[in-house]
């Protein structure tokens, strides 16, 4: 007597539902951090800079605008200092006896205006395209979280697809773990929603169980019904059709005999 059973393709194609869908999440939070955000950031840049008739040129990592709010809330007035930390500008303008120099990156763009040699705080401005760079840097983030969902569930539905069961003439090899029928001690605890609690004397003698499951493993009930034939147990599939089955309605009573016929024959007398 030998059975061999692959997995139902319910819990394996639930698990590869779970995985596409969350690796799905996981490439759009990784698209929009690396090329759809940036990408709307130099369209909104190409925009703002026509407007003062600016070419947009190559767009780097700084500054940002972490960088230009920490510089002028340190006060610095230096235009030497304040070069060494946003670099050199991609624009400069001289009108009404200032200075406006404009430094442009992926981000946005630092309006620093110089008056008698000196920084021009109050105004000074920074102009955001349209994703800062926290945002964009936090999608990668985000997609951690999708993302390992997804392998987990890539990792499930493998093992789903790889589920095999054995049974021979000593025992169940479950996921190649061998049960011998000699270490089966009950199957118990039957859900009507399809699975049944396979215990059985594990490691040191300790009572352990093995679920089965209908939708794992695609002969669930030939083995149930082999475990139930080696192992003489009451085969619980049978017992639930039994408690499902419609009982026999009770037989009417003798209408001549019953009390309401023997009331109603007084009343026409």
């Amino acid at each position: 007597m030998e059975l061999q059973s692959g997995p139902a393709s319910t819990d394996r194609n639930y698990w590869v539902f779970v995985a596409l869908l969350c690796i799905g999440f996981a490439a759009y939070f990784v698209y929009d951090g690396a090329r759809g955000w940036p990408e709307e950031n130099r369209k909104k840049a190409l925009a703002q800079l026509e407007q003062i008739n600016a070419e947009l040129p190559e767009l780097g990592e700084t500054p940002t605008q972490e960088i230009f709010h920490d510089l002028r809330s340190s006060g610095e007035t230096d235009p030497a200092s304040v070069r060494q930390v946003l670099g050199e500008p991609a624009f400069e303008e001289h009108a009404g006896g200032r200075i406006v120099e404009r430094y442009v990156s992926l981000y946005g763009m630092a309006t620093i205006v110089l008056r008698n040699g000196r920084v021009e705080w109050n105004e000074s401005q920074w102009t955001l395209w349209n994703k800062t760079k926290a945002a964009i840097d936090a999608q990668f983030y985000w997609a951690c979280i999708p993302g390992l969902i997804g392998l987990y569930g890539a990792f499930r539905a493998y093992q789903a697809a790889t589920l095999r069961v054995t049974m021979d003439k000593e025992g169940m090899i479950y996921a190649g773990r061998r049960i011998a029928f000699a270490d089966m001690v009950s199957l118990r605890d039957y859900s009507k929603k399809g699975w049944v609690d396979l215990y059985y004397k594990g490691a040191g003698g300790q009572e352990t169980k093995r679920r089965l499951d209908n939708q794992k493993v695609d002969k669930f009930e030939e083995i149930i019904e082999i475990v139930c034939q080696i192992k003489g147990f009451e085969n619980p599939l049978n017992v639930a059709e039994d408690d499902e089955a419609p009982s026999e309605p009770d037989a009417p009573a003798d209408e001549g005999n019953s009390p309401a016929a023997v009331d109603d024959s007084a009343e026409r007398d």
